[in-house]
């Protein structure tokens, strides 16, 4: 692993823990003004997704989906990645199954990246926390681009760090990440080094309840509205109330490394990237073919 990436993924994991800071302070700044946090409605329920890049309507081309119900599920949504994990013990790269993007491992010990473990469905891949998968230069979603990131995600414990999802800069941290911090997941996406606050950005969605050790399903989509942008977080199908704070900035576009499962300790399986904001109905579907 380049000691750089490293680095930058170590500095990732500390700029994901103070989310949950971030979050106390705007919601005690919100109850001050009496607004209701932007990640709820007056009701208490998640924000809705029926605005610009929502895509309710499932893909009629379930032609292409294998026997697996749940991959059935997830490629009648079109994603732009998907790896599921069921590559062969020794291999070096993590298939995508729908298109070119290639995860090559990228590890520091022997028994950095283990394929071949029991998954969500079908066989998962197990990382050591000094090890994960490059994606390369793709995936920015850069200007006000929905997308949606997903994975199930076994921690090894239950004060589990590390990042599930990231594509962030080395030194500013521009970018995105799905993470855990003390077993709680929680998504950042941030811009920085730019003129007025209404170019910047800080998306972020999560939760406060910690992770179990076994398979968790979560989804992050990142949804536009009247130009600004909103985050929410789906726990095995349930949005987390958390998040959704009306970022008026553009997301960046960076030379970062998408990675996946960096400084991460546990088991990953079938991560899914799309280039739109499914609806709550359709990461519901996704939940119940993959559960138990």
């Amino acid at each position: 692993m380049r000691a750089s990436v490293f680095g930058s993924a170590v500095m990732a994991v500390a700029f994901g823990a103070s989310f949950h800071l971030a979050c106390a302070l705007m919601t005690d700044l919100d109850e001050l003004s009496g607004k209701p946090n932007a990640g709820a409605d007056a009701g208490g329920a998640p924000p809705s997704e029926a605005g610009a890049g929502v895509d309710a309507a499932r893909s009629p081309d379930a032609d292409a989906a294998p026997s697996s119900s749940y991959a059935a599920e997830v490629l009648s949504d079109a994603p732009v990645a998907y790896y599921r994990f069921e590559d062969s013990p020794d291999a070096e790269t993590a298939k995508d199954e729908v298109g070119e993007h290639t995860a090559s491992v990228v590890t520091k010990s022997a028994k950095g990246v283990v394929f071949g473990v029991p998954g969500a469905r079908g066989t998962a891949v197990s990382l050591d926390g000094m090890s994960s998968f490059d994606v390369g230069d793709v995936f920015d979603f850069a200007g006000k681009v929905p997308f949606t990131v997903e994975v199930w995600v076994k921690p090894k414990a239950k004060e589990s760090y590390g990042n599930l999802i990231q594509k962030l800069t080395e030194t500013s941290f521009d970018g995105y990440r799905l993470g855990l911090s003390d077993g709680e997941p929680s998504f950042t996406a941030n811009r920085s080094g730019v003129a007025g606050p209404d170019q910047r950005v800080s998306l972020g969605a999560g939760s406060e309840a910690p992770l179990p050790l076994e398979f968790t399903h979560l989804v992050v989509t990142v949804v536009y509205k009247f130009q600004r942008g909103n985050a929410t977080l789906y726990v095995n199908g349930v949005a987390s109330p958390i998040g959704g704070y009306d970022s008026p900035g553009d997301l960046p576009d960076t030379s970062a490394h998408l990675l996946l499962g960096n400084l991460f300790e546990g088991a990953l399986d079938e991560v899914a990237i799309y280039d739109k904001a499914l609806s709550p109905e359709r990461i519901r579907a996704h939940y119940e073919a993959g559960k138990p």
